[in-house]
């Protein structure tokens, strides 16, 4: 019984250590962007019954910056994009890039609003959350102001 639990285990643990042989793509300094061109082409070939074709990953994080910085153009009354680092005189973060903070409000309603924090990528090369947030306010104002229906 013992050889068995312990056979089990190891298997597990095999095959834990197969999972992770994989790397994650994400923003770092020394991301390949090769790899993200891969993942890229992979992902447009699969069809996707979650969203539009459109839904996709930014290249880099300066792209993701320049859709947030579009949503502004488009939302200037309900949307402001500014560089907390030179807000709070914190300098740039390691690699020598700013960090973007995405204020999402209605300044007609003067002091008297709502607030809520979302939090996209607090450990850096996880990028799920920050471009998951960045469809969510795309979304959002698509919903909140256009005659696009969510069907």
């Amino acid at each position: 019984m013992k050889k068995k639990i312990a056979s089990i285990i190891g298997i597990l643990i095999f095959m834990l250590m197969i999972a992770n042989v994989v790397p994650a793509a994400g923003y770092s300094i020394g991301m390949n962007v090769k790899t993200d061109e891969l993942l890229g082409k992979l992902i447009s070939k699969k069809s996707s019954t979650l969203g539009p074709d459109w839904y996709h990953k930014p290249i880099n994080y300066a792209e993701l910056v320049s859709w947030y910085e579009d949503l502004e153009d488009d939302y200037p009354d309900y949307i402001e994009v500014f560089k907390a680092n030179e807000l709070y005189e914190t300098g740039t973060a390691a690699g020598g890039y700013d960090l973007y903070y995405v204020r999402i409000t209605n300044e007609a309603l003067g002091l008297h609003k709502p607030e809520v924090l979302f939090l996209g990528s607090p450990h850096g090369d996880e990028v799920v959350g920050g471009v998951g947030l960045f469809w969510f306010t795309d979304w959002l104002m698509r919903m909140a102001f256009t005659d696009e229906t969510n069907e």
